[in-house]
């Protein structure tokens, strides 16, 4: 969960945001049962070095110069017992006017195996724009010889990589040699056994995150990322010892939002999610990299064989999400339909969980942590979030659009059959602008009626709103939210189901796209 303080940075008049993309191609094993030791400030909280989270939760008040301002820019330090919170390891001692120290501040992990490793890094305060000017990493096997010891300068950016790797790893030690800024402590967020590729608002030039369902639930739309970032010569794909190399399809990619009160130099951060490489294409000034959400390959993915028992639309779905190897959210309403028999046959998981989630009227979406979510496209409840006039560059624009007043569907049995259902509205003397429903399913009279009755709210959902804003990451598909109109209190409230992240010098915006209204 996000700290209390991005919702007040994201939202404040004047503010400033940043993106951070980063891969990493590391050894997991390396971190399980690792021990992490070393000279510490009280502040610091070493064990989270090897907890895979590179930012500090907050920029954290101190005694540092400048550091202890009650201005809302620093977060007070939170009790030891409060482990969600991350601080990462702060040396025992602050340093000089030249940033050195006067002992050396060296943070040790201990592996509880050998691991081999492409490479070393370590991750430093992001939070608090603070970092190591200079750091020394030494690598050693089982009998204590050096396998490695390589110092990195460090003059911008908050990452220190070395140039090489080891096998058979046992301990790692991270010298801080100097900070950045003078007295300040040595502080490491991370300590990475791998490639890890950091990018920062420094080279990304333009990002465009997109979450959406068919408001409609005929189709399971994926998640996806573009990004462009700034080549600088350290991706030339034809380098057989550059980074580049370690990219492969479908290497991960995690995607966060860091915002802060303009001036205030502490900046709070949000996951928006980890997306997948698709595809990249390298210039010699740019690198352009495609991404899609963990749900893509779906497309791969067969649905089980679901034939021969009854089961609710619930049940289904959540067989062919649990068949698939995904985490499933599913809608109470699902699990309430009578009874029916799925025949998905040869299928896709994607088709199969479409079909389900058109029968059910459902927004059907990847939630931004891999989960497959079924919602309710009229969720109960007062909106979580608002979107006020003055955080909009225009007015957002609305549509009632044109639905069919009417279903035909098709029904699964001995024989393969057609049948059109008008809606509660229809005129007797109206054309018949048919909707198309085909569930590969077995059923009788009751499920019949359930599903048409969830298509006719389905058509119903006729009012569609789209606004541009100054972008919250916060906000997700399946989330209520309310869009202010104007000045005269006017609002629309409505169901997210698409919403879009964009980013670019250094600022942040979103379209958020709102489904709602009743039956004419």
């Amino acid at each position: 969960m996000a700290d209390d303080r991005f919702g007040e940075a994201i939202r404040a008049p004047l503010r400033s945001t940043r993106a951070r993309l980063r891969f990493a191609l590391v050894a997991p094993e390396a971190k399980e049962n690792a021990v992490v030791s070393g000279a510490e400030s009280p502040i610091s909280r070493k064990w989270q070095v090897t907890d895979d989270m590179s930012e500090p939760g907050a920029a954290i008040a101190t005694f540092e110069p400048g550091y202890w301002r009650l201005d809302g820019a620093f977060a007070l330090p939170r009790p030891p017992g409060e482990t969600a919170f991350e601080v990462g390891w702060w040396g025992a001692e602050i340093s000089g006017a030249d940033g050195a120290f006067a002992s050396p501040q060296i943070l040790t992990v201990d592996l509880a195996a050998p691991a081999d490793c492409h490479r070393f890094g370590a991750a430093f305060d992001e939070a608090s724009d603070e970092a190591a000017a200079e750091a020394r990493f030494t690598a050693y096997n089982g009998s204590g010889e050096i396998l490695l010891d390589e110092t990195v300068v460090c003059s911008e950016g908050f990452y220190a990589a070395t140039e090489s790797g080891a096998l058979g790893v046992k301990r790692l030690t991270v010298e801080v040699i100097r900070t950045r800024n003078p007295f300040r402590y040595a502080r490491v967020a991370e300590a990475d056994f791998g490639v890890t590729l950091s990018f920062g608002p420094e080279r990304i030039e333009s990002l465009d995150m997109i979450q959406e369902s068919d408001p409609d639930g005929k189709s399971f739309r994926y998640n996806s990322l573009d990004v462009t970032i700034t080549n600088n010569g350290d991706f030339d794909m034809f380098d057989p010892d550059g980074p580049a190399r370690y990219l492969t399809a479908r290497q991960a990619l995690e995607y966060r939002h860091g915002a802060s009160v303009f001036g205030s130099g502490g900046v709070s951060w949000v996951n928006c999610g980890v997306f997948y490489l698709t595809g990249w294409t390298v210039t010699a000034k740019t690198v352009e990299l495609n991404c899609l959400g963990k749900a893509h390959v779906l497309d791969d993915r067969s649905a089980p064989d679901l034939s021969g028992t009854a089961l609710s639309a619930g049940e289904a779905a959540a067989a062919v999400v649990a068949a698939a190897g995904f985490s499933g959210i599913i809608a109470p309403a699902l699990y309430e339909s009578p009874p029916a028999e799925f025949r998905f046959g040869d299928i896709s998981a994607r088709r199969a969980l479409s079909a389900i989630a058109e029968a059910a009227g459902c927004l059907l979406f990847e939630e931004r942590n891999g989960a497959i979510r079924f919602a309710e496209a009229e969720a109960p409840g007062a909106a979580a979030s608002e979107i006020g006039f003055a955080d909009m560059p225009a007015a957002p624009s609305a549509s009632m659009e044109k639905y069919a007043n009417g279903v035909t569907l098709t029904e699964y049995g001995e024989t393969k059959t057609e049948t059109f259902y008008p809606a509660p509205w229809k005129d007797p003397s109206e054309p018949e602008y048919a909707e198309k429903l085909d569930v590969p399913a077995v059923y009788g009279t009751e499920f019949r009626g359930w599903l048409l009755a969830r298509r006719f709210a389905a058509l119903a959902r006729r009012l569609r709103i789209a606004a541009r804003y100054r972008g919250d990451p916060r906000i997700a598909v399946g989330a209520r939210a309310r869009v202010r109109t104007s000045g005269n209190g006017r609002t629309a409230d409505g169901t997210v189901y698409g919403h879009t992240l964009s980013y670019a010098r250094g600022e942040l915006s979103g379209e958020i796209k709102l489904i709602g209204g009743g039956a004419p």
